[in-house]
């Protein structure tokens, strides 16, 4: 049976990768293009679910939604924002928590 799973796939200077979202345990695909790197995610993640078994799919707990926002990292200090507001940081773990 055919699963849809949501995909994430950076595109930088030296290269694209892609990564799968509620899957155990790590599987990543890399190219040149993003068509590379989502056709080598494609191959990663039929080999994971043939050597781990289909239950890596998470197929009882499907991710619903992914939203992309911006986190602020120093040496000892990481903000965090709302995706409605990636500006305004709605808080901070570390050292210099007063920071948000």
């Amino acid at each position: 049976m055919a699963q849809s799973l949501k995909v994430v796939v950076e595109r930088h200077p030296d290269g694209s990768i892609a990564y799968p979202l509620g899957v155990r345990g790590v599987v990543v695909g890399q190219g040149d293009t993003v068509d590379e790197a989502h056709a080598d995610l494609v191959s990663a993640i039929a080999f994971h679910e043939e050597t781990f078994g289909r239950e890596v799919l998470n197929e009882d707990q499907p991710v619903l939604a992914a939203l992309v926002t911006e986190a602020r990292v120093t040496s000892t200090t990481t903000c965090f924002s709302a995706p409605s507001a990636p500006h305004k940081p709605i808080g901070c773990t570390g050292a210099s928590e007063s920071q948000a």
